[in-house]
């Protein structure tokens, strides 16, 4: 199920809870009398991972990794993590 109406999603939301969580997959809520409020479920790891890799790509730091080790020669060590705590993202 990549798609459903509210009624759909609190029919099956168990099932859903598992099919996010186990399969990553994201399911879209579509509300059909009220469409501007759409909303996904999504797993909470996921979504974590996303807000995380957003904030890498806006910072830029994803950027100057790259080009950082496209400059690299392939002895010298490459400090990717540019001193981030990754615990604190």
């Amino acid at each position: 199920m990549d798609n459903c109406t509210p009624t759909q999603a609190r029919k099956n939301l168990f099932k859903i809870a598992s099919d996010v969580n186990n399969n990553h997959n994201v399911i879209s809520v579509n509300n059909v009398r009220k469409p501007n409020q759409d909303m996904v479920i999504m797993s909470k790891n996921d979504y974590k991972r996303m807000l995380e890799t957003m904030h890498v790509i806006n910072n830029g730091q994803l950027q100057e990794s790259l080009d950082r080790s496209k400059n690299a020669k392939k002895e010298d060590f490459i400090d990717i993590t540019n001193g981030i705590n990754w615990d604190d993202l």
